[in-house]
């Protein structure tokens, strides 16, 4: 038994115990209708255009499947595949993103207030991955500071740190701890965890790949993928700010 299998299933057996408000018709509707119709579609070739024909019984039924996922702690085998896409870069190079499957879409989606909700309790002030902010508007401010301290003659030093394929080094073992630890939603991690779990083909152009079965990592752009990661970051960050309360990380 693999350190990720123990841990998956002693999270799915704090999840058994956890409960969750059920997803209701109308938190489907409004997570359907926020997706744009051209979205990108996974291995299932349907998207938000599509379910948005179903008749109310449909959806129901919908509500009804993902109620069930969520009691069951794991997807039916159909939606245990994942598409992901190379795009180029313009700098070259290549960026992997997750096509998930639509129903996988869907109840992210339904579930997000949740995990909005968690990830406005984690908030720290070094994080600058967050709502309405950018990349450049976190680097504004470090030049600021440094600026700062080199007109008050006070000392400084700068570390540049970019982690290159950060969400493949992530070993889901230690994420799973990291969940846990961070008190982030039990259900919700383990049927996110069981999706990265699941075999993938990737796609270049026209051509697709023999299937991948996945050991670790975090998939790109999964609805998920940010708040996963800082599941995995926080404690060291904190760590780090803990030692040194005057470093500075952003």
């Amino acid at each position: 038994m693999t350190i990720t299998t123990k841990r998956m299933r002693e999270l799915k057996e704090m999840a058994e115990q956890k409960e969750l408000e059920p997803i209701t018709l109308e938190g489907l509707n409004e997570a359907l209708y926020s997706f744009k119709d051209g979205t990108a579609k996974g291995l299932d070739g349907t998207g938000p255009r599509f379910w948005k024909r179903l008749p109310e019984v449909g959806r129901r039924k919908m509500v009804d499947l993902l109620n069930n996922v969520e009691k069951e702690l794991t997807w039916p085998w159909q939606l245990m595949g994942q598409l992901v896409v190379l795009l180029g870069k313009p700098t070259g190079g290549e960026r992997p993103i997750a096509l998930l499957q639509f129903p996988l879409r869907l109840w992210l989606r339904c579930r997000r207030p949740l995990t909005r909700q968690w990830s406005k309790s984690q908030e720290a002030h070094w994080d600058h991955a967050l709502a309405n902010s950018s990349a450049l508007r976190s680097a504004t401010l470090q030049k600021l500071r440094v600026e700062l301290a080199d007109l008050e003659g006070v000392p400084w030093g700068l570390i540049l740190w970019d982690l290159t394929k950060f969400y493949d080094t992530v070993t889901l073992g230690a994420l799973i701890q990291h969940t846990v630890k961070r008190k982030y939603p039990a259900k919700i991690a383990c049927l996110v965890i069981g999706t990265y779990l699941s075999p993938r083909v990737m796609r270049q152009n026209e051509c697709y790949s023999e299937w991948v079965y996945p050991v670790d990592g975090i998939l790109p752009e999964c609805g998920e993928a940010c708040n996963m990661a800082r599941n995995a970051l926080y404690g060291i960050v904190e760590e780090v700010t803990m030692v040194s309360p005057r470093c500075t990380v952003g």
